[in-house]
């Protein structure tokens, strides 16, 4: 999961390590290694700068157009289904999302699998530690771009993946516990096939064109100021990966863990 990056030019390494966006206690494994490499960084990179996050946005952005609602998307015994799951599990009814995108109740019911194990993701406890450290904290992407992706992925994508996840929660779950003891494992390659999976019908705005924007600025980075980046470990595997892109781009890249 932690790999060192050198380029030409760059005085000291840079490390690339892959996280993963959930409170899982497997997230941790490498916990110890990835914060002696911040230590050493001058600063310390996410996927977008965290605190640059803006509650406001993301409300509107989550927010489904003026003439659309759930209650229109889904069929009356589908809206029936999830609104008797989010009402068993969450204690919420649907209708309290009706005007939210099928993406947000889809995020909150993976998130709440691992939300006992850990205070934080493993992605914002790394960020407040280098913040603590006083190291100089920056985006690979912006707040705005990551907004602008989630726009792309379509309301019929959105609404299929929703009744999926509701349909198939226990092999959904099953599935995320999997997930979290390759990670554990520091599988990569097997992480980035099921990212790929997971991302069936949206691979080339999640993924993909991502992959390709991180890796340029992950190059130029690197070659200014030695930096420790974190970055969601789906990302770094396969021909169009950030990992094979660095590479192509001059950068020697060795795995540590």
């Amino acid at each position: 999961m932690l790999y060192r990056l050198k380029i030409k030019g760059a005085k000291k390494p840079s490390y690339l390590f892959g996280t993963m966006h959930l409170q899982s206690d497997a997230a941790f494994t490498h916990k110890s290694i990835i914060l002696q490499k911040i230590a050493k960084c001058e600063a310390f990179a996410t996927e977008f700068k965290l605190d640059d996050a803006d509650e406001s946005k993301v409300a509107a952005y989550m927010s489904l157009p003026e003439d659309v609602s759930l209650d229109k998307l889904l069929s009356k015994k589908k809206f029936k289904e999830i609104d008797t799951f989010l009402q068993d599990n969450f204690h919420l009814p649907l209708m309290a999302f009706n005007k939210s995108k099928p993406m947000v109740i889809t995020n909150l019911v993976t998130a709440s699998i691992f939300q006992k194990d850990m205070e934080l993701a493993l992605d914002v406890f790394l960020y407040q530690y280098a913040k603590e450290q006083g190291k100089e904290l920056l985006g690979i992407e912006t707040f705005q771009e990551q907004l602008e992706i989630m726009e792309k992925i379509p309301l019929d994508v959105q609404v299929k993946s929703l009744k999926d996840l509701i349909k198939n929660f226990d092999t959904h779950r099953q599935e995320m516990y999997d997930l979290a003891e390759l990670y554990a494992k520091g599988k990569t390659k097997k992480l980035y096939r099921l990212a790929k999976k997971g991302a069936k019908g949206f691979r080339k705005i999640i993924i993909y064109d991502r992959n390709e924007i991180m890796a340029t600025r992950i190059t130029k980075l690197i070659k200014e100021k030695s930096t420790c980046i974190a970055i969601g470990a789906g990302h770094l595997e396969g021909k169009r990966g950030v990992l094979n892109m660095l590479c192509a781009n001059g950068v020697k890249i060795k795995k540590l863990t």
